[in-house]
């Protein structure tokens, strides 16, 4: 297996241990300011205080490839994580090794973790998440229960924190019990410690526009997103109003799910981009109905306003990418306002994107 050079910094014992130290003030820091900044009263924010989850929370993944506790942890995810387990190392580390017996994986994870990138990787996965994870458990735990109050049947999900060396950011799986196994690479959530750039310049899935995102503030909410798919499901269409809406639909249930975070992490804008994009909504949708676009139904003419894009064509230079998911969230915000009595499971089942349009009777204001 060839890796290509990882970027990792080399620290003495005492200067990463100050690193941390400040490392963990500033999550504990930056909680209480989003707390306090997010603490929006308008929200219509459920009591959820007698709602109990019950999924698993497992960080065994995420130091697979440390001398000193990958065993250890390899043993325990074999025993306690059987889905888990088998998506892991079949399909995640390595692919196509169906039929070999947990000897065999537990041998190539040791000679892998002699590798200097890789060992590099896992020295850095220490520094970002050692003694680290009880604002990212809490995270998913008040998450789920928000889950579990708007749509009570849906299982709640097992949550499992894993190094995948970059092969995904986030996966989902069907475990054993028929709940949802979430898999999340925590070394797609590091940029505070490391430079992507260095796995592979060339790449675009490692620009800047997207690695800004690629931290612990947004971790949850990119894993969130893969429940928040499933719930929604497909656009039943192909139009640019289909998949707005469709998407609309995804950040609305996301503020529900975090009611609490910013506007800058549902959207995974900078906020000086949440900023332009409210203050020109009028301008946004002035610009959809000038082109056509809400009904156009080619991917190349559509595709920076619906996915990652570092801008918008034909808007100024500050318009971000996704324009229409901003504007498709508006449309539905709009709709459920006007439709109090309206449960989030029936918002899923409306599909009739012109419909909700309609009905939503969505106007942006004049400044």
């Amino acid at each position: 297996m060839v890796f290509q050079r990882l970027f990792c910094f080399y620290l003495n014992d005492e200067f990463m241990t100050t690193i941390r130290f400040y490392h963990r003030f500033l999550i504990v820091l930056t909680s209480l300011f989003v707390l306090a900044g997010c603490n929006d009263t308008s929200k219509d924010i459920p009591d959820i205080s007698g709602i109990d989850v019950d999924g698993t929370f497992s960080s065994e993944g995420l130091f697979i490839f440390d001398p000193t506790l990958g065993p250890k942890n390899f043993t325990k995810i074999s025993s306690d994580y059987e889905a888990f387990a088998k998506i892991f190392l079949h399909n995640i580390l390595f692919p196509g090794d169906t039929t070999e017996q947990d000897a065999h994986f537990l041998s190539l994870i040791e000679q892998m973790a002699k590798d200097t990138t890789i060992k590099n990787l896992t020295d850095t996965l220490h520094l970002a998440y050692d003694e680290e994870l009880t604002d990212i458990q809490t995270k998913y735990k008040t998450a789920f229960k928000y889950l579990k109050y708007y749509f009570p049947d849906y299982k709640t999900p097992n949550v499992y924190l894993c190094n995948t060396l970059f092969n995904y950011q986030k996966f989902i799986f069907a475990e054993e019990d028929g709940r949802d196994g979430i898999g999340v690479g925590g070394e797609m959530f590091i940029n505070d410690f490391y430079d992507y750039k260095m796995i592979d310049p060339s790449n675009p899935a490692f620009s800047d526009y997207i690695t800004r995102s690629f931290n612990r503030d947004h971790l949850v909410k990119k894993s969130l997103d893969l429940v928040v798919d499933e719930l929604v499901g497909a656009p039943m269409g192909n139009r640019m109003i289909d998949q707005m809406i469709r998407n609309g639909k995804k950040l609305y249930l996301l503020e529900k799910l975090l009611p609490y975070a910013p506007d800058s992490v549902i959207l995974e804008y900078t906020q000086e981009q949440v900023n332009w994009c409210k203050e020109n909504e009028l301008e946004i949708w002035g610009f959809f109905i000038d082109q056509n676009l809400f009904y156009e139904t080619s991917p190349v003419k559509t595709a920076k306003y619906l996915n990652d894009s570092p801008n918008a064509p034909g808007m100024p230079v500050e318009a971000p990418g996704r324009t229409a998911n901003f504007i498709g969230l508006q449309i539905v915000r709009r709709y459920m306002e006007k439709n109090e009595t309206l449960t989030l499971d029936a918002l899923i089942q409306n599909t009739n994107a012109q419909k909700i349009l309609d009905d939503s009777g969505y106007k942006p204001k004049r400044k």
